[in-house]
């Protein structure tokens, strides 16, 4: 699938609200993430939906499983967990586009907090907005990258789709951001 195709396909998830999160797979620079970003902005612009979604954008390699399932607090004689930032932002309009960028090169502790979410649309038994979407993006396990291979009960949750670039979608984009003509020539 190209990243315009991608783009398209996230549209429809959120319009049609399926919960099934999105897995795209491809190399560094194939538009993994800009296909997700590209999608929120036209949403987000659109007559229907406008400036009511909010796209947060979480890059796991860099977060701790605190990070995106809560900070722990005593409580009584229990342990509670505080809401994480991303979490509440995800309510700070009517919905959300959550992306998880580099799942497998996230720390396993983070993937294993991320697998309520995908089943249960919760994090710690606190519900996110539960008008989301979810996107996931990863490099491919293909030697090239230092990246974990994911748990198949994981992958389940997901439909994972490969993404390659084609060229009228890549000079479109460096049309769109001004790549020099010198370039999109070449």
């Amino acid at each position: 699938m190209t990243p315009e195709d991608a783009k398209e396909l996230i549209k429809d998830f959120f319009v049609a609200e399926i919960k099934t999160p999105l897995c795209f797979v491809g190399p560094k620079g194939v538009g993994k993430s800009f296909a997700v970003a590209d999608a929120w902005k036209e949403l987000n612009e659109s007559l229907e939906y406008k400036d009511e979604i909010s796209f947060l954008d979480i890059r796991l390699a860099l977060d701790t499983a605190e990070d995106i399932a809560g900070w722990p607090r005593p409580a009584k004689d229990c342990v509670e967990y505080l809401m994480a930032d991303w979490a509440r932002e995800s309510f700070t309009k009517k919905y959300c586009i959550v992306f998880f960028d580099e799942i497998n090169r996230s720390p396993l502790e983070t993937r294993q907090a991320l697998f309520e979410l995908m089943s249960k649309g919760s994090i710690r038994r606190k519900p996110i907005n539960p008008n989301y979407i979810l996107v996931f993006a990863m490099n491919p396990d293909n030697g090239n990258y230092q990246v974990e291979t994911l748990d198949s009960a994981f992958e389940r949750r997901m439909i994972r789709i490969p993404i390659v670039t084609s060229l009228k979608g890549w000079l479109k984009w460096g049309k769109d951001y001004g790549l020099q003509e010198d370039i999109l020539r070449f």
